[in-house]
């Protein structure tokens, strides 16, 4: 009953985080049919880009660190729309979109996707 609380909480301030970010991801990306998105625990990926459902599904596990890896990964999804793949097409793209990618990328690496509470 605990963990269902904590990961509730978790989604609520992803959700409160998404609110923020999709300020300026709508500017950056008014190139794009937006999707729609929504936060669930995750056990192995922090993000995923649905294109059939055209909808964005974020880990609330996001919310135990950093908002810059919240936007990162929103960021990240919101490529795919355009790029569905991972090619340099994308990394240019995802570049263009979000200063410091690849840096945050790297650090965001760091982090396992099942990271304990």
């Amino acid at each position: 009953m605990q963990k269902k609380a904590l990961y509730n909480f978790y989604k609520q301030e992803v959700e409160k985080e998404i609110v923020r970010i999709i300020r300026d991801a709508m500017d950056d990306f008014s190139d794009i049919n937006f999707p729609s998105i929504s936060v669930r625990y995750m056990k192995s990926m922090f993000g995923n880009y649905n294109k059939q459902k055209h909808h964005i599904k974020l880990s609330s596990l996001l919310a135990k660190y950093d908002y810059l890896y919240i936007k990162h990964v929103l960021y990240h999804e919101l490529c795919h729309v355009s790029v569905f793949d991972h090619s340099a097409k994308f990394m240019k793209l995802f570049e263009e979109k979000y200063e410091n990618a690849r840096l945050v990328r790297k650090s965001l690496k760091k982090i396992k996707y099942n990271d304990y509470i």
